[in-house]
């Protein structure tokens, strides 16, 4: 009687893993637009090209996305029209124009048909930019001695937009302030914290979480087989949602 039990407890168990497998749920490729840096007051246009750049390196570097990258900016005051927009777009199914108005944009039908069938829309801002040279006044060795060094301060936000408009806009706050004896060093400092920042805040976002599942376990070798690999993005060290 044991002997069958077991044998009945085996194939359930077998059926319901096989149920599981067949259902999961796995990350795929979707797609992700990313709007160019938006900015208020003076920013050095070549510390703006290199955040953009930057900022969708960081998304592709996720590697199951991907990366529409527009020609577009919104700022903190087109957002909410821009959402709006998208909303009516979605909800009325209406026939497309050929330019499209949102705020002080006007985007093409072309555009906007990839930016509502995108995942997620980036579009970040930098809201405040300040760099300077600072003379300081030190005593040495009972000498008095100016000390000169380069201060730059970046502040700004990236605001994660759903075009589903189930959740809406979320807003990662940004800040760096790097101090340096030459300028170029600041800049290049400010730049790489800024992006570390940009980096370690949407791997946390709940869409970019790895979703995997378990397609076999070898308990000879002590391995597991999941369903995504290298070609998604994953990498030794990562933890995932199985």
């Amino acid at each position: 009687m044991f002997k069958y039990l077991k044998r009945y407890v085996f194939a359930l168990v077998y059926v319901l893993l096989a149920t599981l497998l067949s259902a999961q749920t796995v990350s795929s490729k979707k797609d992700i637009a990313v709007f160019r840096l938006s900015h208020s007051g003076y920013v050095p246009s070549e510390v703006a090209a290199r955040i953009d750049q930057r900022i969708i390196g960081i998304v592709t570097s996720f590697k199951r996305f991907n990366v529409i990258g527009m020609e577009y900016r919104l700022n903190s005051s087109t957002i909410a029209s821009f959402i709006d927009q998208i909303k009516r777009t979605k909800e009325q199914q209406s026939e497309i124009s050929e330019t499209v108005l949102s705020g002080e944009e006007a985007f093409t039908r072309a555009d906007w048909e990839r930016l509502t069938g995108a995942f997620l829309v980036f579009a970040p801002r930098i809201t405040d930019y300040d760099e300077r040279l600072i003379f300081e006044e030190t005593e040495v060795e009972g000498k008095k001695v100016i000390k000169k060094y380069w201060m730059v301060r970046i502040e700004g936000a990236i605001s994660i937009l759903d075009v589903s408009g189930s959740v809406g806009e979320r807003v990662i706050p940004l800040y760096v302030r790097k101090i340096a004896k030459r300028r170029s060093n600041a800049v290049d400092d400010a730049i790489s914290s800024l992006l570390s920042s940009v980096y370690t805040a949407i791997k946390f976002e709940p869409e970019f979480a790895l979703t995997s599942g378990i397609l076999a376990v070898n308990r000879e070798n002590n391995t597991v087989t999941i369903e995504l690999g290298k070609d998604i993005g994953i990498n030794a060290g990562d933890e995932y949602t199985l």
